[in-house]
């Protein structure tokens, strides 16, 4: 059966093939995917442990290697599935990384983002991220007529069967509305996607990894900069203010709460934090 997977997770997964067909090609004997061994398939997860490679990257790539030679195997081109033993690396239970809460809400209020149509939208993709927290997929699927400025919701469309309706900052509705007639006097009214290039083409994910980097590395501090990290942003700072772990979940979308649980995991560790530095007996 066909998987219903994000257009980001296809071409992620495409890229992983790539590299293990070009490590087959380099490095064995065997030049097709379907003579691949189970040493083959084991000797290139060694060598991106050799890279450096953190084991939550190395175990996207057994996923996409997996599932291929599961599919492989259903559509019978190859008898036996050299990955059935092939196992995930453990990896270290790390918190999310996010930023800070005051230092974050000083940038959006006071960077001095240019009076142009970029200067806009770029601004308008920062607080629509850190706003709702969408990911970066549903970002880039978004259409004026998902948004009800009346209402103040937006109607996302991010894993099929999983749509929802989710609040957005009342101080979204000016920049909206500004983005858009900005957009509609560079003449791209009728492109169908919100966010767009300056040409009227959509917005694509390389270039909202460079507007988010381009703003925020030299003004917020953080160990990462990227659109997921303003998603675990708005998530850590919902709860540290007090709000319930399961609206969390469905502002987010999870299908699990065990998925949403992991920020409470930061949420008490920085509370352990406080009260080591304030309590006496600590």
């Amino acid at each position: 059966t066909k998987r219903k997977a994000s257009q980001h997770t296809v071409i992620a997964y495409k890229t992983d093939l790539l590299q293990f067909i070009n490590y087959l090609v380099g490095n064995t004997d065997q030049k097709i995917l379907t003579q691949a061994t189970l040493n083959d398939i084991r000797s290139w997860i060694i060598s991106l442990v050799k890279k450096g490679l953190d084991a939550c990257s190395i175990n996207r790539k057994i996923a996409a290697i997996r599932r291929f030679y599961t599919y492989l195997q259903a559509m019978h081109y190859i008898i036996d599935n050299p990955t059935c033993l092939i196992i995930y690396l453990k990896s270290k239970n790390m918190l999310p990384v996010f930023f800070q809460e005051k230092e974050l809400l000083y940038f959006l209020d006071h960077y001095p983002f240019e009076p142009t149509f970029t200067g806009l939208r770029d601004k308008l993709i920062l607080e629509l991220l850190y706003g709702t927290g969408m990911l970066l997929s549903e970002l880039l699927s978004l259409r004026a007529t998902h948004i009800d400025l009346i209402k103040g919701t937006i109607r996302m469309l991010g894993k099929p069967n999983r749509a929802r309706i989710i609040p957005f900052p009342m101080l979204l509705k000016p920049i909206i509305r500004s983005y858009l007639s900005k957009k509609r006097a560079l003449g791209h009214r009728s492109t169908e996607k919100l966010l767009i290039t300056r040409q009227g083409n959509p917005c694509y994910p390389k270039l909202i990894y460079r507007i988010v980097k381009k703003y925020l590395f030299s003004n917020v501090q953080s160990s990462r900069h990227s659109p997921h990290i303003l998603r675990h942003s708005f998530a850590i700072h919902l709860l540290n203010r007090g709000a319930a772990l399961l609206s969390i979940k469905c502002l987010l979308g999870h299908a699990r709460l065990d998925t949403t649980q992991n920020y409470n995991r930061v949420h008490t560790t920085r509370l352990k934090e406080v009260f080591n530095k304030a309590h006496s007996r600590a």
